[in-house]
Parts: structure tokens; C-alpha cells; sequence
């Protein structure tokens, strides 16, 4: 599962056998990764929960700059449950947007079988993206 926040961050949740680890009042759940890289307050996440394989993984968040980033998910086998969230590694993939006069985004909806984002913002206007391209190499 994935969070975004006012404070720029994205963050994962695994929520695999949390019926078991926790009862109605035991502890807080913890992120297993906390994304960095936007630079003002997020509003929007989308997965790309697409049938195309190589778009398994990405993710996609919009906020406050006007920007939609794509992110390349790591599984939480590949992060250090027990350390820092934040591991150094730059999982973005890319970035849409950010244009002079770029608007707030408030809602992104990617549709899994046309392999299309579409992006609501503060302009009187939708956005649609193709994500057919996306390479998740990097």
C-alpha cells in the first residue's frame, strides 16, 4: 500500500500478516520505505496495476509543484525492514509536468488495460499521459 503526504514523501506499507501482528490497540504500523523527491505537498497516488508486466511495480504521485513522478517500486525483500525508511537509492523513474504555471494535481487514475494516466489539477482540464512507453531499466 502506498501514502502520500503534506511533508513531500511517499510512503509503502507492507500489510502482509498484519492481522497477526497486531491486536485493536498494539503499536503503529511502519512504513518498510519512505520515497523522497518532490519538493511540495502530495495529494495523489495512483498505481499503475496494469496488465502489462514491466508496470507491475510503478507508481505514480502528484502534488503541489505541478509535478507527476513515477516511481519503480522496490518489494520489501529488497529494503532493510529494520533500518532507516529512506535507503539513498532514487527509485523515481521520471517525471511528468512541471512547467511554468504547472497546477496543483488532486486526483491521477491510471487505466490498466489502455496504459493511460489521467491527471486532474487545478487547471479547468484533465491530463492524460500514456504509460504504454514507461521504461522501468533504470
Amino acid at each position: 500500500m502506498a501514502s502520500v503526504s503534506e511533508d513531500c514523501t511517499v510512503k509503502l506499507w507492507s500489510l502482509k500478516g498484519i492481522d497477526h501482528l497486531y491486536g485493536e490497540s498494539d503499536g503503529n504500523l511502519e512504513p518498510y520505505i519512505t520515497l523522497r523527491g518532490h519538493t511540495g505537498p502530495l495529494f495523489a497516488v495512483a498505481n499503475a496495476g496494469s496488465n502489462n508486466p514491466k508496470l507491475k511495480r510503478v507508481l505514480f504521485t502528484g502534488g503541489s509543484e505541478g509535478v507527476i513522478r513515477l516511481w519503480n517500486l522496490p518489494a520489501v525483500s529488497e529494503v532493510n525492514q529494520f533500518g532507516d525508511t529512506f535507503d539513498g537509492r532514487n527509485y523515481c523513474i521520471g517525471q511528468w509536468g512541471g512547467d511554468e504555471g504547472s497546477e496543483v494535481y488532486w486526483d491521477l487514475r491510471h487505466h490498466s488495460y489502455s496504459n493511460m494516466l489521467l491527471a486532474v489539477s487545478a487547471q479547468p482540464e484533465a491530463t492524460i499521459w500514456s504509460t504504454a512507453e514507461i521504461n522501468t531499466d533504470m
